[in-house]
């Protein structure tokens, strides 16, 4: 009989431990009032003056997701700029699942990129219509774009062999990911050789 209480003692105690130490979700009611920019929904839902969305993947293991938004609400203007990664790292024969958000900003300012998406026009951008695949092991990049201004919303998506430059692509995609790289710091993590 001693022995059956002790038994019941060390499992309660476990159970406890346990649910003490169990992640929970933390309960937020007023969570979803208002859906503003540091949300990852789809920016066509979103209450934003300005959104763009840049989920990418380079033919690598992460999935990066650039958001940019900006809101202007009782005279005051908020922009919210961050980076995600999704994916898995590799070290020798270990690997890993990931997950970082960390905040970013433009290298040119806001003004000055925000006025550069303007000039590029991406409401005109269509989805790409055909991509040559090459069978040469090298891998291909997948991009999805998202912008929204106000109540004009546009998707599309194309693929490249960036960063590969011996392989052509449409100048409008080019020009749109040489700008995304040249204004955000993105963390690659590419084998070294």
């Amino acid at each position: 009989m001693r022995r059956q209480k002790m038994i019941l003692l060390v499992l309660l105690l476990g159970m406890s431990f346990r649910a003490y130490t169990q992640e929970v979700e933390a309960i937020m009611p007023f969570n979803n009032m208002i859906y503003l920019g540091d949300r990852p929904i789809p920016l066509q839902s979103k209450r934003v003056d300005f959104g763009l969305r840049v989920w990418f993947n380079i033919g690598t293991s992460i999935d990066r997701i650039i958001t940019l938004t900006k809101t202007t609400t009782s005279n005051q203007t908020e922009i919210y700029c961050y980076i995600q990664e999704i994916g898995t790292v590799h070290k020798r024969k270990k690997s890993k699942q990931i997950y970082n958000r960390y905040e970013a900003k433009p290298n040119s300012g806001y003004d000055t990129f925000l006025s550069t998406i303007d000039s590029l026009n991406l409401f005109d951008y269509k989805s790409q219509d055909t991509f040559e695949h090459v069978l040469d092991h090298n891998p291909f990049s997948v991009y999805m774009i998202e912008v929204k201004d106000k109540d004009r919303y546009n998707f599309f998506e194309f693929n490249t062999y960036w960063p590969y430059k011996e392989y052509a692509i449409e100048k409008q995609y080019e020009e749109l990911i040489e700008l995304i790289v040249s204004e955000f710091e993105i963390n690659f993590r590419f084998p070294e050789k």
